[in-house]
C-alpha cells in the first residue's frame, strides 16, 4: 500500500507542477493545503481498507480454528 500511496502523491505533486529530479524525493513546497487534505483523505481510506481486510482475515482464522476444535458431527446410523 505504501508504494501505491507514494505513487499517488508523486502523481498529485506532478499535477501541481512540483519539481522532481531523478533520484531525489519529490519537492512538495508548491503543493497547496487542499492537496494535502486530499492526500490525508486518501491515506485514511487506504488505512480503513487495510483494517477491513484484517478483520475479514481474522474472522476467517477464527472460523477455521473453530472447525478444527469442533469438527462437524457425523451420523453413524
Amino acid at each position: 500500500m505504501t508504494v501505491l500511496l507514494d505513487q499517488a502523491i508523486y502523481e498529485l505533486a506532478e499535477s501541481y507542477s512540483a519539481e522532481n529530479h531523478p533520484g531525489e524525493e519529490p519537492i512538495f513546497e508548491k503543493v497547496e493545503e487542499e492537496t494535502w487534505e486530499e492526500v490525508r483523505e486518501y491515506r485514511t481510506l487506504l488505512d480503513q481498507l487495510d483494517y477491513l481486510k484484517c478483520l475479514a482475515e481474522l474472522e476467517k482464522i477464527k472460523t477455521d480454528g473453530q472447525r478444527v476444535i469442533n469438527p462437524p458431527l457425523e451420523n453413524d446410523h
